[in-house]
Order: C-alpha cells, then structure tokens, then sequence
C-alpha cells in the first residue's frame, strides 16, 4: 500500500470533498488526503467523515457540515500520486 506521512500520520487514500449546502458554490469540490480508522475517514486537518456514507462528523453544537465525503471518489493512492505529493508535503512541514 502507498502511504504519504504529513504531520506525524500516514495518509493512504484521497477523496473528493464537495458542498453541502447553501454556503459553497455548486461547482465547489476539493481533493484531501484521507487516513482510514474503524468508523471514519480523517482529513490532514482532523476532519471526519463517516465511512459508511460521507457524512461529516462534527467536533459539537454549532458545528453545521459545509462539506460532505463523495464516497465514490474514495481510492487508495497510487506509487506514482504518492512519491510525487510526499515531496511536495515534505517542504510544507
């Protein structure tokens, strides 16, 4: 399995985030790296996504979803996707 490290965790999917309501674009849709765990798929800023459905995963009240998890644009990351993001990332950390 190809695996990128950013920020102390290894990432080894990547998915698309499109809006979900009123407050983004129609058009509004954003590639993020993804790690796997039980329930849910974590973004590299700790956002998390339901497995199941896409369905974000609020931190508590007032934490409206603006983005939810096309689960059909979820893949594992390509040898080729990996050695070129984990040097761009390297630079960032």
């Amino acid at each position: 399995m190809n695996t990128i490290k950013f920020k102390g965790k290894t990432f080894t999917h990547k998915g698309v985030l499109v809006g979900a309501d009123a407050r983004t674009r129609p058009s509004y849709s954003r590639t993020v790296l993804l790690r796997q765990t039980a329930k849910f798929w974590i973004t590299h800023n700790m956002n998390r996504f339901r497995r199941d459905e896409g369905v974000f995963e609020g931190r508590g009240t007032g934490d409206w979803p603006l983005y939810h998890l096309d689960i059909s644009t979820v893949r594992e990351l390509t040898e080729e996707e990996s050695r070129l993001l984990s040097g761009r990332l390297d630079s960032l950390e």
